[in-house]
């Protein structure tokens, strides 16, 4: 694909670009992946995307990683989803929100957490959530927590819950705290309760 200009890259078909095999597309040079149009990322299979590089996804336009459909989103490694830049990730749609595994939500850096809308928060899946660590819960902070479903705070561990500060459990609404079971109240730490 060296051989390929720009324009010559930019007038190959979904189809095409769905043919190019894995190594073809690792071996795409920055300039390469920067000439690809959004439609033509819509058509990378699951397999193609995984083979890009964690250099060659920090490349990518926030209106192309937009562009990715869910089965894609999917197959992200730990490792590109570190590399997805803040502009990216504040981008990631309920959709793509929807399919992340408990995998790649428990790659999630601090300072991508911080940056996810309160559309994308809610829309995680309970299992996913529940890969959450005491560092990242203490990312995500009153503001993320509090944006979270009720369902959502259903779902999450004990150990979760017990990781929690005083500012936290403040900020959630009585939807919230109501759908907490038993389990969940009784893993609040003893000093946080008096503050409730």
């Amino acid at each position: 694909l060296d051989a390929f200009s720009s324009e010559q890259l930019q007038s190959l078909s979904s189809a095409q670009i769905r043919a190019l095999t894995t190594a073809q597309i690792a071996a795409l040079a920055p300039e390469d992946l920067v000439a690809l149009t959004t439609a033509q990322y819509q058509a990378f299979t699951s397999a193609q995307f995984r083979a890009l590089t964690t250099d060659q996804i920090a490349l990518l336009e926030t209106e192309d990683f937009g562009a990715l459909n869910a089965q894609v989103i999917r197959s992200l490694s730990s490792a590109q989803v570190q590399a997805l830049d803040l502009n990216m990730v504040h981008a990631i749609s309920t959709g793509q929100a929807m399919v992340l595994t408990s995998q790649q939500i428990g790659a999630l850096r601090a300072d991508q957490l911080q940056v996810l809308t309160t559309e994308a928060l809610q829309a995680i899946g309970t299992l996913a959530l529940k890969s959450l660590s005491a560092d990242q819960l203490d990312a995500l902070g009153p503001a993320g927590l509090s944006a979270l479903k009720a369902g959502q705070w259903a779902a999450l561990t004990t150990a979760q819950i017990h990781s929690l500060n005083r500012d936290d459990f403040n900020a959630m609404t009585t939807v919230q705290f109501a759908a907490l079971t038993s389990y969940q109240l009784a893993a609040i730490p003893t000093e946080d309760i008096g503050a409730l």
